[in-house]
This record gives C-alpha cells, structure tokens and sequence, in this order.
C-alpha cells in the first residue's frame, strides 16, 4: 500500500490496483479499494483518482508506456509499480 509519506507534495498518483475488501456495512459484503491509502494521499498529492471509476485495463495499458517514457525523459517524474 502507497502511504502519503511516500509520495511527493503536488503528487498526481493514478491508481490503478483493485483489491476486495471485506466489509460487513457494504450491501455485497465488500467493497473495492486501490494499492493506496486514499486519505492520507489526497493530503499530499495535487490529484489521485479513485477506485473504482478510476482508470479501467485500457487506460492502463494505452497509458503505460506513455508515463514510462515521460519518466526516462525527466527526472522529475517517477512511477512506483
């Protein structure tokens, strides 16, 4: 799980993990959450999308190579897998 301590300030974090979670106050008797603690990085990071509605399989795969490349080229940038 992403922390808000592992993330830097002005952060866009993009959320692509889905996990079911048990959760007895749910209707179905779960819930889905990301790879991230979402409150803790929503006070860090400038934007974080959310789970679920976020990004789907082909966002994911049609962007990937994009933030790849975007990270080789500056510095700046990283991605946590």
């Amino acid at each position: 799980m992403v922390r808000g301590s592992c993330i830097k300030p002005g952060a866009v974090i993009i959320d692509v993990g889905i996990n079911v979670v048990e959760d007895p106050n749910s209707p179905q008797g779960y819930r889905l959450d990301g790879d991230i603690c979402y409150e803790e990085t929503t006070k860090v990071a400038s934007a974080v999308t959310p789970v679920p509605g976020g990004v789907g399989c082909n966002d994911h795969s049609n962007a990937s190579p994009k933030y790849t490349h975007l990270c080789k080229e500056d510095p700046q940038f990283s991605i946590i897998w």
